[in-house]
């Protein structure tokens, strides 16, 4: 297997609701997924990895038609209704307060918390481990002499 970019005819076969979007402006969005994503990702999380990140940009650049356009791609996260006549909306409960929900960018489309899942697999963070005494800091001086926490 290998590191493959996808095409513009793959993420709107993907997801139908780019199909009206030029073939241009999809290889953009593309490109700037390429960005977040680089071959140090898992091989077989690389494709749909950039994939997502391409509809996220390009449902928050406004593209995209029908029942996959994301209102949340407006600035409009966790709404659950709106009504034309006398303006009336609704917010998901715990939506509409300004917390961390919609603090993230990658929170305002369902692509993006999908990419933001991928990532976490692929770049987890640090790793730790419950045991012995640590040093206190990365300089010898600071340690306990003779080190007896045993690494």
């Amino acid at each position: 297997m290998a590191y493959v970019d996808p095409t513009p005819a793959e993420i709107k076969a993907r997801w139908p609701v780019f199909a009206a979007v030029p073939d241009p402006v999809v290889q953009a969005a593309i490109d700037e997924a390429k960005r977040q994503v680089d071959e140090s990702w898992f091989e077989g999380d690389y494709t749909n990895a950039v994939s997502l990140y391409a509809a996220h940009v390009l449902t928050l650049d406004g593209q995209g038609t029908g029942a996959g356009a994301v209102i949340a791609g407006q600035g409009l996260q966790g709404v659950s209704r709106i009504k034309s006549g006398v303006l009336d909306v609704s917010f998901a409960d715990g939506a509409g307060g300004g917390g961390a929900s919609g603090s993230d960018p990658l929170d305002w489309s369902p692509y993006g918390q999908r990419f933001k899942m991928l990532r976490k697999q692929n770049k987890g963070g640090p790793r730790t481990t419950g045991g012995g005494a640590v040093p206190l800091s990365g300089y010898a001086k600071d340690w306990p002499w003779p080190y007896r926490g045993g690494w």
